[in-house]
């Protein structure tokens, strides 16, 4: 397991994922503070999804009751938004609180993750989650296998069909 500890260390994680290392272990070890303001004139440090359409995350990331809070992606023409993109078969990500955040996308938006193919357990988002197409959600946009014991307690909203707070 990568142990992560600070923003730095957050962003190098998503890029070796989104870059081929997919399958990746992880462990956050503090809640951490990736923007202090998540207003768009305040000039946050913007997010990049860990997991895409060609390198689906596979791991395990083990937030271990630590938050991420500050995430800030507010582009309406990007597909698997969230602090989490594309979460692929087998991949688990639970123990994890993403607050005060802000995911603005097209399709396929969420909080925690945009597209979940593995597992979501003991998760939670309290941030704000948008959308302009189809597939928005608090936790996970869309999901075709488990999310359990997890919330979404943010402001959700979509311009397409299938949007939920869940």
């Amino acid at each position: 397991y990568y142990a992560i500890e600070n923003a730095g260390q957050l962003y190098w994680f998503a890029e070796q994922v989104n870059s081929g290392n997919d399958s990746m272990n992880a462990v956050l070890t503090a809640n951490i503070l990736v923007n202090e303001s998540i207003k768009a004139e305040d000039n946050p440090r913007v997010w990049k999804p860990i997991g895409t359409d060609i390198y689906l995350y596979r791991g395990i990331f083990d937030g271990n009751d630590k938050t991420i809070s500050g995430l800030y992606f507010n582009d309406a023409s990007v597909m698997y938004v969230g602090f989490f993109g594309y979460i692929g078969e087998g991949a688990e990500i639970k123990n994890v609180g993403v607050i005060n955040s802000t995911f603005t996308g097209k399709n396929n938006v969420g909080g925690v993750c945009g597209w979940n193919n593995g597992s979501i357990i003991n998760s939670y988002n309290t941030g704000a989650v948008s959308g302009v197409g189809n597939n928005v959600g608090g936790v996970c946009g869309y999901s075709y296998r488990s999310i359990t014991n997890s919330h979404n307690t943010g402001e959700v909203s979509g311009e397409g069909d299938d949007g939920g707070g869940g």
